[in-house]
């Protein structure tokens, strides 16, 4: 069976060179149960992949209250950059590869759907430059060529092994965020 028992979540905040990591570093050493220290850099930018990472962050700009502008900029400096990083990949089509930087890869649609719903909420939330919704524009248009006639979003990470492209229902829910997105910038 489960094991059911709550977890514990520890949360560090406070500016650079605070002393956060080394706070974290002796909750490690000295408490009995084990501890994962985890940054926010690192949680959002390599334990999850770049298109969850940047509508993560888009979903929790939107939700944070208006008294935490500093940390909204934060995160919104964060986007920019998996943004940017992600736009120096993208093909003439607005879509990219599977693994981002591997041209052996298979083409992949969620990738430009998840950015580009980000940047349209990013737009109009006033945390992302207006220059940014014409790749966003570019990436809707590629994403709508791979909707079949049956209202599918094809060549997404096709579900359940995301190891080839297919259909996912991730692929079919950011079509709607997308396009829900898209309207309120019109």
């Amino acid at each position: 069976m489960a094991n059911t028992t709550p977890g514990t979540i520890i949360v560090l905040n406070g500016c650079p060179s605070a002393g956060k990591t080394s706070i974290a570093k002796a909750i490690q050493r000295t408490f009995e149960a084990p501890y994962l220290h985890v940054g926010i850099d690192l949680f959002w930018l390599e334990v999850f992949p770049w298109e969850w990472a940047a509508a993560g962050i888009t979903r929790v700009i939107r939700s944070l209250p208006e008294s935490w502008a500093r940390e909204k900029q934060e995160l919104a400096l964060h986007l920019k950059d998996i943004l940017d990083g992600c736009l120096a990949h993208q093909h003439r089509d607005g879509l990219f590869h599977d693994v981002i930087d591997q041209l052996d890869t298979f083409t992949e649609t969620n990738l430009a759907q998840m950015l580009a719903y980000s940047i349209y909420r990013g737009v109009c939330g006033g945390w992302l430059p207006s220059v940014y919704k014409e790749n966003a524009d570019k990436m809707r248009s590629a994403v709508h060529q791979k909707v079949d006639a049956s209202g599918y979003v094809q060549g997404v990470s096709a579900a359940p092994a995301f190891d080839r492209a297919g259909t996912a229902p991730e692929g079919q829910a950011f079509f709607l965020l997308i396009e829900a997105a898209w309207k309120e910038t019109t």
